[in-house]
């Protein structure tokens, strides 16, 4: 039973972490309680199968790869097409949520220019365009200006927790980064720590800031056919 307990903990806090949420998300979204997640990624005894298959169906696989898989199996690394399913299942709801929180960051530094040109009275509040993020070539989530009237561009980032320092950038934003502090143009991050909360905390950081804060690093390549 011991060992079983050890898969289900695994598998639970590798897919809980794999798609980006914390336990009380999790716990908010199945209906079940914290104390209840934190006995799933424990292995605590005598959790009941009724929780454990609300869990299978919440994260996208099935009650056998819950009770007695490899945590590995479920990220594409088994051979049987139940497993390349469920890691399909798996990544989806990771993009899913990747979008979730996105769109929340990008909704607050939308709010946040917004208050920023109202209560400094500088009349361009209307003029801050979020249409920007639908439009991935131009490198920025939203068209806004500097209280001198010259134009800002701004990409948003969130993260869940507090303390979570690192995002991600697409090679154009990276790419449209550079260019800006190249030729002197004014280009921010915004960055919300904890955005999914009633109090997210921003940081704003300038791409000389980006490019000396943080380490910055390829996790994914495109291959095309020559």
């Amino acid at each position: 039973m011991k060992s079983i307990n050890k898969t289900i903990a695994g598998i639970c806090r590798r897919l809980r972490h794999l798609i980006g949420l914390t336990r009380e998300k999790v716990a908010e979204e199945t209906g079940l309680n914290l104390h209840d997640i934190v006995r799933a990624e424990t292995g605590e005894e005598n959790f009941s199968l009724e929780k454990l298959r609300k869990l299978a169906d919440y994260y996208g696989v099935s009650m056998e790869t819950l009770l007695s898989g490899n945590p590995e199996d479920i990220f594409g690394r088994a051979p049987d097409g139940k497993a390349r399913e469920e890691s399909r299942a798996a990544n989806a709801r990771r993009a899913e949520r990747a979008k979730e929180i996105g769109d929340i960051g990008e909704e607050l530094s939308y709010r946040y220019e917004i208050s920023r040109h109202m209560k400094a009275h500088s009349g361009f509040a209307s003029e801050v365009d979020p249409s920007c993020a639908g439009r991935k070539r131009l490198g920025y989530d939203i068209l806004s200006r500097e209280l001198d009237g010259s134009a800002l561009m701004i990409e948003s980032k969130a993260s869940r927790g507090p303390d979570k320092d690192d995002f991600h950038m697409s090679k154009r934003e990276m790419e449209r980064m550079r260019e800006a502090m190249e030729n002197g143009e004014n280009y921010l991050v915004y960055h919300w720590r904890n955005a999914e909360s009633e109090n997210p905390r921003l940081e704003i950081l300038t791409p000389s800031e980006v490019f000396k804060m943080y380490d910055i690093s390829v996790e994914t390549y495109y291959l095309r056919r020559s």
